[in-house]
């Protein structure tokens, strides 16, 4: 396996992880019976973290390389999906949330870096196909869920298992991520503010970023409470998107 199939696999257990716990948002609102600003509130939990992680990351990148922050991230996102669905009270959802999300945004981040080192060794733009791979791992990871529901499993057990297939597809691939950028150690430059160009982006970002995570969160909910589907289609919604 290349490089290039390695990292977008690892976007692919990426993607997966967040199409695994969206799919599970409808299952967490009716077991503690939660209104929906309060689901808001638990949600809101995930939010923070990527806020305060992509804070850190970038630096942590610098620090200690592509590869080694990807590995960590990877290993502890695939492993904290698992949390929001073994929480015992809706606060613990939302610590969970949190692990989960800066994990995960750890996790984006790296491999995003990584991927722009791949890119730039081929020589030629990739970045699109990676992102494709993100999504294609959020269909997948909806999907699986759907299908579960379909059977009837209580959904702590099929993330679980959903978990360890994408515990070991990262580990497989992250093997093989090949040589990524070189760890600056203690001489890495400290945090600085970003240019104007960097904002504007950030911006853009921003907005897109607002419309995922709006359809991401709520599409699963909306589908199951106000439209009264069953837990397999409303799994599906999210899944349906990333397609698109």
């Amino acid at each position: 396996m290349s490089p290039r199939w390695a990292t977008t696999a690892v976007f692919f257990v990426n993607g997966a992880a967040i199409g695994t716990w969206v799919a599970e948002i409808p299952w967490i609102q009716h077991r503690f019976d939660l209104s929906k600003s309060v689901m808001g509130l638990v949600i809101l939990g995930m939010a923070i973290a990527v806020i305060v992680a992509v804070l850190f990351a970038g630096q942590a990148i610098v620090k200690h390389g592509t590869v080694r922050m990807t590995w960590l991230g990877g290993i502890v996102c695939a492993l904290a999906v698992n949390l929001p669905l073994l929480a015992p009270a809706p606060l613990l959802v939302a610590a969970g949330l949190f692990v989960f999300g800066a994990a995960s945004a750890t996790m984006d981040v790296s491999m995003n870096s990584h991927g722009v080192g791949v890119e730039k060794t081929l020589g030629r733009p990739i970045m699109s196909s990676l992102h494709a791979g993100w999504a294609f791992g959020g269909m997948a990871g909806a999907a699986f869920a759907a299908l579960w529901a379909v059977i009837g499993v209580d959904p702590r057990i099929s993330v679980a298992i959903a978990s360890a297939i994408m515990l070991a597809l990262f580990v497989v691939c992250a093997r093989r991520l090949g040589p990524g950028s070189v760890a600056e150690g203690e001489e890495a430059q400290r945090f600085a503010l970003p240019s104007r160009g960097v904002v504007l982006l950030a911006v853009l970002c921003f907005l897109v970023m607002v419309t995922e995570g709006a359809m991401a969160d709520w599409s699963g909910l909306y589908l199951r409470g106000d439209l009264g589907a069953s837990a397999a289609l409303a799994a599906m919604g999210y899944s349906v998107f990333a397609g698109g």
